[in-house]
C-alpha cells in the first residue's frame, strides 16, 4: 500500500491541492524550469501561500508519551578568579583556608525534573514532581516522538513533485518561511 493511501487528507487540504495545481495549470508564463525567477513572481506566490497555510510536511506518525528526567547544573560566582600559580605551603594543604570556604560559597548546584505530558495539581508548578503525575499522564500524554513526510508524496501521485521540490527550494531560499 502506497504512503498516500495511507494519509488521510483533510477536505480542505485537498480543495487547496486541487485548487493549486487548477492555478498552476492556467498560468501558460511559466514553467517548472522557470521558478524563481521573474516570470514565476505570481506562480511562487501560490506556493508560497500553500507553504504559509498547510507548511511543507505532514506528521504521518506521533508517539504519545510521558518523560521524567533529571537535570543538575553547577554554577560559579563570577567574582571567582583563577590563579594560574600556586604557592606550594604544606600549612595550606592542611587546613581549610577562608578563600577555599568563600570559593566554595560561591558555587551553586541546582536540581530539577522536567516533566513531559500529565496534569498537575494546582498547588505544584511543573519541575515539582507528585505521586498523582505517572497516573495522569495516561489521560494527558505528550507527544514525545515524531515522524514526518515531506508533501512531496501528495504532488507526487499528482504528477506535481518536480514543481513542489522546486518551489520548496525557492520557498527556503526567499526566507519567506521563516517564523
Amino acid at each position: 500500500m502506497s504512503m498516500l493511501l495511507q494519509i488521510k487528507l483533510t477536505h480542505a487540504f485537498a480543495l487547496a491541492v486541487k485548487h493549486l495545481i487548477r492555478r498552476l495549470n492556467a498560468s501558460k508564463d511559466c514553467r517548472v524550469g522557470q521558478y524563481g525567477g521573474k516570470k514565476c513572481e505570481k506562480t511562487m506566490q501560490l506556493w508560497y501561500d500553500f507553504f504559509q497555510n498547510y507548511g511543507t510536511h505532514v506528521v504521518t506518525r506521533i508517539i504519545l508519551g510521558n518523560k521524567g528526567s533529571d537535570r543538575a547544573s553547577d554554577s560559579t560566582n563570577a567574582n571567582l578568579k583563577l590563579n594560574a600559580t600556586k604557592k606550594v605551603d604544606i600549612k595550606a594543604n592542611v587546613e581549610y583556608t577562608d578563600e577555599q570556604k568563600q570559593a566554595d560559597s560561591n558555587i551553586h548546584t541546582e536540581i530539577n525534573f522536567d516533566m513531559l505530558g500529565g496534569q498537575l495539581d494546582n498547588e505544584h508548578e511543573r519541575g515539582n514532581f507528585t505521586a498523582k503525575w505517572p497516573k495522569s499522564t495516561a489521560i494527558s500524554p505528550m507527544p514525545i516522538k515524531i515522524e514526518l513526510t515531506p508533501f512531496s508524496i501528495v504532488f507526487e501521485a499528482l504528477g506535481y513533485k518536480r514543481h513542489y521540490h522546486k518551489a520548496l527550494k525557492c520557498y527556503a531560499k526567499s526566507g519567506k518561511g521563516k517564523s
